[in-house]
């Protein structure tokens, strides 16, 4: 069993943008919720480094550019899809319980000025 990790960025503009993860084994919002900034959202770069793994910010799918005055780090969490086959060439990032030790591990430590200068995101 798999849980495919949704993630949704919304910029100022309402430009929307999705991505996700795949890690092996069963989670759901409900367990990884109390450790979540804000109760929805993570940081994904900080995410990325505590788990070893480059995440990219669901904004740099813009085609009119990353970043800009109306981008911001949070990126939601919006589902924890779970998946019994895997499609052909998909391979987990990482475990479920690595995922939320690695969200307990940022719980209460996000640092939204740290990511914001990691992405560059201008101020306005």
């Amino acid at each position: 069993m798999f849980t495919r990790v949704h993630f949704f960025y919304r910029d100022a503009s309402n430009y929307k943008y999705t991505g996700e993860i795949l890690v092996a084994g069963k989670m759901t919002l409900d367990q990884i919720k109390p450790h979540l900034l804000e109760g929805d959202s993570v940081l994904v770069c900080q995410l990325g480094r505590e788990l070893e793994l480059d995440i990219p910010h669901p904004g740099q799918q813009a085609t009119g550019g990353f970043p800009t005055t109306d981008d911001h780090v949070y990126v939601e969490i919006d589902e924890c899809e779970i998946v019994h086959k895997l499609n052909e060439g998909e391979t987990p990032a990482c475990t479920a319980s690595r995922f939320i030790q690695g969200l307990k591990q940022l719980a209460g430590k996000w640092d939204i000025a740290a990511e914001t200068k990691t992405l560059e995101i201008p101020s306005e």
